[in-house]
């Protein structure tokens, strides 16, 4: 963020926010050994919202909104390894 120079202050920012570990699957077809398998790799996902003034409730922003942003909605997978049915390999 830039100096204010009119003041001689810098700017205040408040931030939240939320980071969750992801365990992702693919396969790369034509491949020899555990890249040509079903393998999976470990991903860290962070969400960070800040803003220079708070809201009328005194948030940056309601968790429970970052939250579904960070899980697609669904509250049913948090914090218990969830993951998408929809992204799979063929024949996986």
């Amino acid at each position: 963020m830039p100096f204010l120079t009119t003041t001689g202050v810098l700017p205040v920012t408040c931030e939240v926010g939320l980071s969750r570990g992801v365990r992702a699957f693919h396969i790369m077809p034509g491949l020899p050994g555990p890249e040509g398998q079903l393998h999976d790799h470990d991903y860290r996902i962070e969400i960070v919202v800040d803003r220079e003034q708070l809201d009328d409730r005194g948030m940056v922003c309601d968790l429970d909104v970052l939250e579904a942003a960070l899980t697609g909605g669904d509250t049913a997978s948090r914090g218990r390894g969830g993951h998408s049915r929809g992204v799979r390999p063929l024949g996986a």
